[in-house]
């Protein structure tokens, strides 16, 4: 892809936001909602009162498409959403929420020693979860979440910062058995 040539956006526009809500806790619930569809590139919201959206970028097409489904008759605030496809350019705006994602590198005053790991197949192990991600550097740690029994997300904590970009560059939206990772660094 040419520098210059804009990236391809999958974008969604979600409507019928709360009026009262204020633009920084509509960006972040935004942001937290759909993260669990895939990597969100952007989050921005655009009008103001009953004619506010917002905006909200996914990095591949499949994830906007589970958004969207997964978003009919969803509440979010208290308010029932309406979530569609957008179809415009990914716009530069000064009321946008950009998540820690992949420009992330060692030097980001957001960057840590910790990731989050995500969407766990069932009969994933610790030993698994070691065996994929130590090929990006010392672990000092995993502690995997379980409910009744059965693995949901696993905390890695690496020696150094740098294990941790390698890691979620690699990772994110990989395999590991069945099931797509969501990987990303805690704050």
């Amino acid at each position: 892809m040419d520098k210059d040539e804009p990236r391809k956006s999958f974008g969604i526009k979600v409507q019928n936001l709360p009026v009262r809500s204020s633009d920084s806790s509509l960006k972040d619930g935004l942001y937290h909602e759909f993260k669990k569809y895939g990597t969100v590139n952007v989050v921005q919201l655009h009008g103001a009162s009953t004619e506010r959206y917002g905006l909200v970028f996914f990095r591949q097409q499949e994830d906007q498409e589970k958004a969207i489904n997964a978003s009919k008759g969803k509440l979010f605030f208290g308010m029932q959403i309406e979530v569609t496809a957008w179809e415009g350019p990914e716009t530069e705006s000064k009321n946008e929420f950009r998540p820690f994602d992949e420009r992330i590198e060692e030097f980001h005053r957001k960057a840590t020693r910790f990731l989050f790991i995500g969407n766990l197949e069932k009969t994933t192990t610790e030993l698994d979860i070691r065996n994929v991600f130590q090929r990006f550097g010392e672990i000092v740690d995993i502690d995997v979440k379980m409910v009744d029994g059965v693995p949901q997300y696993a905390f890695l904590q690496y020696s150094d910062i740098t294990s941790v970009c390698k890691a979620i560059k690699k990772m994110d939206g990989e395999y590991l058995g069945n099931n797509r990772l969501k990987v990303y660094s805690l704050e």
